[in-house]
This record gives C-alpha cells, sequence and structure tokens, in this order.
C-alpha cells in the first residue's frame, strides 16, 4: 500500500510556493490517526506530488495538534521527493490563514520542527481566500556545522547583522562547468545564496537542482 485511499486535503500557495495541506487536528478522525499513528509513505507523497500524475504540489503539510497546549497547530512536513523536512516560511502563512479561515484566529503560534513561531493575519480577501500573513521565522543559522551542506567545509561567519558582511565560499556545479560564490544560511532548512545583478538571467531549471 502505497498510501491512503482517500483523504481529504486543501491546496495552498505563498508566493508560488504550493503544498498539500493534510488537516490532522482532530485527534478522532481517520485523518488525524493516519498523519499521527502511522505517518505518510514517502513514495505515497512522491505521487501526490507529482505535477502530471498527481495533484502537483512542492511537498505535503500535516496540520496536526501542539505538543505545547498554549500553541495552536503544529506543522509536520515532506518534500515533494518524500524526504522529511523541518519547516518552510511559507507553508507556515498558508496554515496560518487556513486556521485565520477555519477558526477565526487572526494570532496564532504554529509550531515547527526548528522552533514556534508566532503568526499574524492581516486584511483577508473573502472573495478572493487571501490574506497578508507576517510570521516569526526565527533567528537565522550561519555556522557551516548546522546548515548542513557538501561542499568547502570551513566555517560560515555567524555574524548575521549585515547580510553583506557573510563570508561566501565557492560552489563549483559538478559536470557543468558552472561555478558561484554563495553564502549558506539555514532557517530550518538550508538555504544556499547567490547575489547577482539580473536574477532572470540564470538557468534555474538547471543550476538550481545542481545546487
Amino acid at each position: 500500500m502505497t498510501g491512503p485511499s482517500s483523504i481529504e486535503f486543501v491546496k495552498m500557495e505563498g508566493i508560488g510556493n504550493d503544498y498539500i495541506f493534510i488537516d490532522a487536528l482532530d485527534h478522532t478522525s481517520a485523518t488525524a490517526r493516519l498523519v499521527l499513528e502511522r505517518g505518510l509513505n514517502p513514495r505515497w507523497i512522491q505521487q501526490i506530488s507529482d505535477r502530471h500524475y498527481g495533484v502537483g504540489s512542492d511537498g505535503v503539510v500535516a496540520i496536526v495538534p501542539p505538543v505545547n497546549g498554549r500553541n495552536q497547530a503544529r506543522m509536520q512536513m515532506w518534500n515533494a521527493d518524500g524526504s522529511p523536512s523541518a519547516m518552510c516560511g511559507n507553508a507556515l502563512r498558508c496554515i496560518a490563514l487556513y486556521m485565520h479561515i477555519k477558526l477565526g484566529l487572526d494570532g496564532l503560534v504554529v509550531e515547527s520542527e526548528t522552533a514556534d513561531h508566532a503568526c499574524q493575519v492581516h486584511d483577508y480577501d473573502s472573495g478572493s481566500g487571501s490574506a497578508i500573513v507576517r510570521i516569526d521565522m526565527g533567528a537565522p543559522r550561519f555556522e557551516a556545522a548546522l546548515i548542513p551542506f557538501t561542499g568547502a567545509g570551513q566555517a560560515v561567519t555567524s555574524r548575521i547583522a549585515d547580510v553583506a558582511l557573510l563570508q561566501e565560499i565557492p560552489i563549483q556545479l559538478p559536470a557543468s562547468g558552472l561555478a558561484y560564490q554563495a553564502s549558506l544560511v539555514s532557517m530550518g532548512n538550508p538555504h544556499c545564496v547567490i547575489f547577482c545583478p539580473d536574477a532572470d538571467a540564470i538557468d534555474l531549471q538547471t543550476v538550481g537542482p545542481l545546487l
């Protein structure tokens, strides 16, 4: 069995970062039991995230009961390839909007694998279903061992006051002849940041997977 035969979900996106959201807040529901007791099969996540044969998404997010009873929800998420992910800012914003629509909450706290995130929903438009959602992403981490990455082994500076002061390291993309100077940062999930004068000139479909 690759996954559940039937499950309710909501598809949402934040600035184009789209996920399949599964509401597992009710402990007694079949969906909650599936997510909380059995988990989701990575192969099923791959299938439902496939943009040609499935629903299509950047991954799957389960909205589950919080560990801290003072908070309103907890996020469990998986990437489109079925691998687990600690957090995503846009997914958190979508959860906050979902909770606003479902429970009328303007302010709430959503837990991730890395932190508790305060969320605030503004300017909800019931016609379009959209809103402005602000969240506390937490502090960025620049220590190499906490990101982590498989490139050059030198430590990345922990200064966060000015992004221009971050140490850049050389990134050589295998079998492509492409090389960049990059800054590495983790917000609970690793990011490789490359400053460039014209982002539209970068072939992201080629460079992204190589990175």
